[in-house]
């Protein structure tokens, strides 16, 4: 099987072809003679087999311009031309798209069907090796990297580099938290109150004598 002739941008119409209405074109030369992929070529008068609709064999009434294509002295009948029978004018025609006319997919096809298969089997493989990648990044972390190192890299380097080449970074440690709810008060300490001694009697100052008036 192959590609169907084109005549003036428009299929060429074949005996495998059908109608609007659905009847099928009846080529009027031998296979033998003129075929293409074992089919027979239709030209103007070619009948059809009886319409499913209106139940007339059609005729073909209209070709490819005189100046493009015949076959034995009459032009050949291409895609929408009209078919004549008890239907509205025009509402009956042929149908003969460019294309492929064989019973499988077309190179094409088959083509593209084998280019999406790859593309899928491709980003399998590069979501597969993406996982592998953060896996691995994952289980070989460095403390600090030098900024001589590409992205990606795990690798921290066994050479002395310049400080320069790291990013600024700090420590932070973490103490356990006190009691929420004298974190903010002042501390307070127990003062014990100073008794004041008894004077002794020896410090008890005498009373003055008087004297007689």
């Amino acid at each position: 099987m192959g590609y169907r002739p084109e005549v003036d941008g428009r299929g060429m119409a074949l005996s495998c072809d059908r109608t609007t209405t659905g009847a099928r074109l009846l080529t009027s030369i031998p296979i033998n003679q003129v075929s293409f992929y074992g089919y027979g070529v239709i030209r103007r008068g070619d009948k059809t087999t009886p319409c499913p609709v209106c139940g007339k064999p059609g005729t073909v009434i209209e070709a490819a311009p005189e100046y493009v294509r015949e076959y034995m002295g009459v032009q050949v009948a291409v895609d929408r031309c009209v078919v004549k029978c008890d239907c509205p004018y025009g509402s009956n025609r042929i149908c003969a798209p460019l294309g492929w006319i064989g019973s499988g997919p077309s190179p094409e096809q088959i083509a593209a069907g084998k280019r999406a298969a790859e593309l899928a089997a491709a980003a399998l493989a590069a979501e597969a090796e993406a996982v592998r990648k953060a896996e691995e990044r994952e289980r070989n972390r460095v403390f600090a990297k030098s900024c001589l190192r590409g992205d990606g890299c795990n690798d921290a380097g066994e050479q002395q580099e310049p400080h320069t080449n790291f990013a600024q970074m700090c420590f932070f440690r973490a103490l356990p938290a006190q009691d929420p709810a004298t974190d903010d008060d002042v501390p307070q300490h127990a003062q014990t109150a100073r008794k004041k001694k008894p004077a002794a009697p020896q410090d008890i100052p005498k009373p003055k004598k008087r004297g007689a008036l």
